[in-house]
């Protein structure tokens, strides 16, 4: 074992003793790179996550009138009988109701 150990130390020169310093902070660097890559990634996730849990709320706000009724009348203009996506399977009425409550909806529209 110490055999093994002084090989390893005759190895290193002292040239590449010198080098240990920048080759830490090269290391350093890119650990905290990739760290921010890695939250650059999972930005877009965490945002849809949030996404998920405001509709919730929506689902909340469209039991209220006249929201039950809207949403009867989209389930028969869009059935879910095979030949496409249901009034449900679009969301119809979640995306009804998120146009509405947009700053830049004109009502005469």
């Amino acid at each position: 074992m110490t055999k093994l150990l002084q090989d390893w130390e005759s190895a290193y020169s002292p040239a590449l003793y010198d080098q240990l310093p920048r080759n830490w902070q090269r290391r350093s660097f890119l650990v905290g790179a990739t760290k921010t890559a890695a939250a650059l990634a999972l930005a877009p996730l965490l945002m849809q996550l949030s996404a998920c849990q405001r509709q919730d709320i929506t689902k909340i706000i469209l039991t209220e009138h006249p929201w039950p009724i809207i949403t009867a009348v989209h389930a028969v203009l869009f059935p879910s009988d095979g030949n496409g996506p249901s009034a449900q399977d679009i969301q119809s009425t979640q995306y009804l109701h998120l146009v509405l409550q947009t700053p830049d909806f004109d009502p005469e529209e």
